[in-house]
């Protein structure tokens, strides 16, 4: 028995070491297989899935063989299997985009967003975000919101609202806590306090930070909600942990106070270490009036936690 399982253990050992090997002797025996490239790309060995996607790439316009260009694509720009090639890429990024591939279209829609291939270009990347939000795609909606929102060509709010909503429908979380903060503030809908507070609230049960800071106000204040420092100390943070330096900033006055907490300036001073070296401007002046009541032991406790939380990446400061 132990002779046995030494067998089989040592096949195993042997397979795995082969496997690059025994996907080429496949692909090439066999003709291509898209399952195939799939296993061959998992374990890296990206030779063979560019020989098993790029037949199928080329080959038709069914499903698999959008898969197999976006696939194709995606490796061109990642060098994989390949010499790195942006314009291939845009290539098989367009042309599996063109036959509606949702992917390739969010793609396309980001890289002329942010020029990841070297140019931005602003009415490209609507053009392939609002393709992909036709279909219904809750992400391409919510990035064709986000760019109306930034925009400043003309009158694109009303345009921002649409998708939003739509994005909404769909649990966008970003989407909810950008189309809560209209409700706030009563920017392209009406203005609607309770609308924003359910909005907020449901972005930030989807570890949304911004939406978790703003929740954390509404409970800080006892505004929408009745008062609670509880609630207004977890969300602020959920938030502060996620590099929002005005969570941060509101959680060291929590402490710098007392409210709802034993007043604690050592977790105050970290905090706002923390925000000041995020470059958030407002953390300056309380962190120098918090270091004014602090004695030179305090201060190096909170420089050490500062470095502590920093090392932890600010989980569970």
């Amino acid at each position: 028995m132990k002779r046995f399982l030494i067998i089989v253990g040592g096949l195993a050992v042997l397979a795995a070491g082969l496997g690059p090997a025994l996907h080429t002797y496949w692909s090439r025996h066999w003709g291509p297989d898209i399952n195939e490239a799939a296993l061959a790309y998992d374990i890296g060995d990206y030779e063979t899935a560019m020989d098993n996607y790029l037949p199928f790439a080329e080959g038709g316009t069914e499903k698999k063989n959008l898969v197999a260009m976006f696939n194709v694509a995606l490796m061109y720009e990642k060098g994989q299997g390949v010499t790195q090639n942006y314009d291939e890429a845009e290539m098989w990024f367009t042309r599996a985009a063109e036959l509606g591939n949702v992917e390739s279209q969010n793609r396309l829609g980001h890289a002329y967003e942010y020029g990841d291939w070297g140019t931005e270009n602003f009415d490209r990347a609507l053009l392939w975000y609002g393709m992909a939000a036709d279909q219904g795609d809750v992400s391409a909606q919510g990035s064709l919101a986000r760019m109306y929102l930034n925009s400043t060509k003309g009158d694109t709010l009303s345009k921002a609202v649409r998708w939003l909503q739509k994005a909404v429908d769909g649990r966008d979380a970003f989407s909810e806590a950008a189309l809560a903060y209209l409700y706030e503030t009563g920017n392209g809908v009406p203005h609607d306090q309770e609308r924003a507070f359910t909005l907020y609230t449901r972005a930030a049960k989807q570890s949304v930070p911004f939406a978790q800071n703003k929740l954390a106000n509404i409970y800080r204040a006892g505004v929408l909600a009745p008062q609670d420092y509880k609630l207004a100390y977890r969300y602020f943070t959920f938030a502060a942990e996620q590099k929002e330096t005005a969570a941060q900033i509101s959680l060291a006055s929590m402490y710098a106070r007392g409210e709802g907490m034993p007043r604690d300036l050592v977790k105050a001073y970290m905090w706002l270490s923390v925000a000041d070296g995020l470059k958030n401007k407002s953390a300056k002046a309380p962190l120098m009036n918090v270091m004014q009541r602090m004695s030179s032991e305090q201060i190096a406790k909170g420089d050490a936690l500062v470095e502590k939380c920093l090392k932890k990446t600010l989980m569970r400061c």
